[in-house]
């Protein structure tokens, strides 16, 4: 009697265990249907974002709002061939960096003694 008993319960331990992994594998397929969908969503909101961006970014855009919002010169109008370029110049600063020593940051009033420059 015990015997059949247990066989039982085993059995329905395992036919529990069963319709649980298979709850669970259906569950995981259905999320992975909905993140596909998004994904690929998400890809055609992408690919419209990066076309919007690039008639954004386009030169002659940027060089007509430069020209007639900024109130920017073209400075290159005498070339018809690189009329529209926009020259950007930066200049560039040098820093002044001083390095201590070691015995600096043990004693602070020490940095007007040990002072190095690159």
């Amino acid at each position: 009697m015990r015997y059949i008993i247990t066989l039982v319960t085993v059995f329905l331990l395992h036919f529990f265990v069963i319709n649980f992994n298979q709850h669970s594998i259906t569950k995981n397929i259905r999320k992975t249907k909905e993140l596909n969908t998004e994904l690929a969503v998400a890809k055609n909101c992408n690919s419209e974002l990066i076309s919007i961006r690039n008639q954004l970014c386009l030169k002659e855009r940027i060089c007509n709002y430069a020209t007639d919002k900024l109130g920017m010169v073209d400075s290159v109008s005498n070339n018809s061939e690189q009329k529209g370029d926009i020259i950007l110049v930066y200049e560039q600063q040098k820093k002044d960096t001083v390095l201590f020593s070691l015995l600096d940051f043990f004693t602070p009033d020490a940095q007007a003694l040990n002072s190095y420059r690159e």
